[in-house]
């Protein structure tokens, strides 16, 4: 009999099973969470390099747009568009991920063929995340330089007014502050987009959290377009308007099964464990095919306008796409 007075020891794990089992990951909070993912291997210089503006020379937004899509391929990213609406005037920074161009199959052309793609927002109990389309002018500059202010100014601003949501402009030359040029949307480095993936964020909160983050890890030399544009969204253009990045939000294509299954692909490739547990299989399904039923239910609609029977489509997996 084991003395009462003596903890009996651990059990050990069994045979063939790790003690710390690896996390297989079913979100993107964990997907992004697992530096073995992140293809820069946390040297960001080169890829943020792409998205330098200089006074001349930089490259034109269609030489941009190729080359991330070229990357995107293979190489997961994310990017930041400042999103506004009448609920939030002044913007939020919102990140759009695993962006990629739909590429047309060869005799079988779909409205989709050369748009670009992002996800929004993280797999909910299972559900995929909504696809936007990428605007088509993300890529290009903000039409003038920015005057903006340097990070002390920054700093002090954050104490002194903690309830103003953005900066004034600045003085069109003023102690503190420096012109900047940026692109109206900005990559996020893979370490990164784990702060952004759950929710919006203020401009503000986007500086505190994203800015303080790259200030920390000492990565501001080689991801200072990021700083740059994080400013940017932080200042007002003119009094009483938002930064001169902000823009509506973008669209949600109403989607076909083609264009479901090419998303859902990407999908599966980063989360290859998605819908092998108990209740996911059904929520990645029932996001896959809410277009499609939206699509049946408008034309059921524009038919019984037009005076026709009411009637209901073969369900979308009984059909082709396009």
């Amino acid at each position: 009999m084991a003395d009462p007075g003596v903890p009996a020891p651990p059990i050990p794990p069994a045979l063939g099973v790790p003690a710390h089992p690896e996390v297989v990951p079913t979100t993107y909070r964990q997907f992004y969470d697992d530096d073995t993912n992140d293809a820069a291997g946390g040297d960001y210089g080169p890829i943020m390099a792409t998205f330098i503006v200089p006074a001349a020379g930089a490259p034109t937004p269609q030489q941009v747009s190729d080359a991330v899509y070229a990357s995107a391929v293979v190489d997961p990213q994310a990017f930041v568009l400042l999103v506004t609406d009448g609920n939030h005037p002044d913007g939020r920074v919102t990140i759009f991920h695993r962006l990629q161009r739909h590429e047309p199959r060869l005799g079988r052309p779909t409205p989709f063929d050369g748009t670009g793609y992002a996800f929004y927002g993280d797999v909910v109990h299972g559900q995929a995340p909504p696809s936007i389309e990428w605007p088509a002018n993300a890529f290009h500059q903000v039409n003038a330089a920015v005057r903006v202010p340097q990070r002390q100014v920054i700093e002090d601003w954050l104490v002194n007014e903690p309830d103003a949501p953005l900066m004034e402009p600045p003085d069109a030359v003023g102690p503190g502050t420096e012109l900047v040029r940026v692109r109206n949307c900005m990559l996020v480095p893979f370490r990164y987009v784990r702060l952004l993936l759950q929710r919006p964020l203020t401009p503000r909160e986007a500086w505190e959290q994203l800015a303080g983050a790259l200030y920390n890890d000492g990565n501001v030399p080689s991801c200072q377009p990021l700083i740059d544009w994080l400013r940017v969204a932080l200042v007002r253009q003119a009094d009483g308007q938002p930064s001169r990045l902000a823009r509506i939000a973008p669209t949600v294509p109403l989607a076909s099964p083609a264009f479901t299954e090419r998303r859902l692909a990407i999908l599966h490739r980063d989360l290859p464990n998605l819908g092998r547990g108990p209740g996911l299989t059904g929520g990645v399904a029932v996001a896959a095919h809410l277009g499609e039923l939206v699509a049946d239910l408008r034309q059921n609609r524009l038919d019984d306008e037009a005076g026709g029977r009411w009637r209901w489509r073969a369900h979308p997996n009984a059909t082709t796409g396009p």
